[in-house]
């Protein structure tokens, strides 16, 4: 559809828009300002087919640089060094916008809820159920624990059993940061 994987305008059929990406502004009135903190995200992964895929072309594999039929290279020669490396090829790519939703906003129950729910009404370009349900929470590591009070926590400090208790899975990762 030529939009970014997240992005607020993703064509679906005439007039009929479709968004995974959410953020809102910090504040009210004049002095609203852009949430400048990190992004989450919500994944759909329950289905054979991933928001994100690999596709192996070339498994990878340990090279020397010793030409084949000789116990030396130059290297070994001159300066006592083996050199190694991988040979691989691949390709990644995005799929289906619909099974993926990134967040500009903080983490929190009633934002996770938020962009839960508007995934989990996506519709297809005729009208139909996509049957979307996020499984996966990503977030960078300055909101572990964020994550993990909202997601590990049975109850609640108030006492209060957790309505968001073990609703997904989630992946602290050091790629967003």
């Amino acid at each position: 559809d030529g939009q970014n994987f997240f992005d607020k305008e993703h064509p679906l059929s005439e007039g009929i828009t479709g968004c995974n990406l959410f953020s809102v502004s910090v504040g009210s009135g004049d002095s609203a300002t852009p949430y400048t903190g990190p992004a989450w995200y919500l994944l759909d992964l329950s289905r054979v087919l991933k928001p994100l895929l690999w596709q192996e072309r070339v498994k990878p594999a340990i090279e020397s640089t010793v030409p084949r039929g000789q116990n030396v290279s130059s290297d070994v020669f001159l300066s006592d060094r083996i050199l190694f490396g991988t040979r691989a090829r691949g390709n990644a790519g995005f799929t289906l916008w619909q099974l993926g939703a990134m967040a500009k906003m903080p983490l929190n129950s009633n934002t996770l809820n938020q962009v839960y729910t508007a995934m989990t009404q996506f519709k297809t370009d005729s009208g139909r159920p996509m049957n979307v349900r996020p499984t996966m929470l990503v977030v960078p590591t300055a909101l572990r624990n964020d994550a993990r009070k909202l997601l590990d926590r049975e109850y609640l400090e108030c006492g209060e059993s957790n309505p968001d208790y073990k609703l997904l899975d989630y992946l602290v990762t050091p790629w967003l940061d």
